[in-house]
């Protein structure tokens, strides 16, 4: 996060807070065709995640990560998931 630059420093490093994350991962695998010359080996895997942000630092409900070019930003919200993209919307 960032410090004032009197203390000689522009960011410190703290503790993020309180994230909650939840997920499942399922992955298949087989030889659906195995001869004595050939075999074809198949491989499937599936993830989903999910996380929310229960707290941040005290003081914190929003801390904005980076921006970029279009004003589309990357923050971590109280309530929302970690690092959504947040933005205008377009018309």
């Amino acid at each position: 996060m960032d410090v004032s630059s009197a203390s000689g420093f522009s960011t410190a490093q703290i503790n993020a807070g309180n994230i909650v994350s939840r997920g499942l991962e399922i992955s298949l695998s087989g030889t659906p065709i195995q001869t004595k010359n050939f075999s074809w080996e198949l491989s499937l895997n599936w993830a989903r995640n999910r996380n929310e942000v229960k707290e941040l630092a005290p003081g914190l409900n929003t801390y904005l990560y980076a921006t970029n070019r279009y004003d589309t930003r990357l923050e971590h919200r109280v309530g929302g998931e970690w690092g959504m993209y947040y933005g205008r919307k377009w018309r």
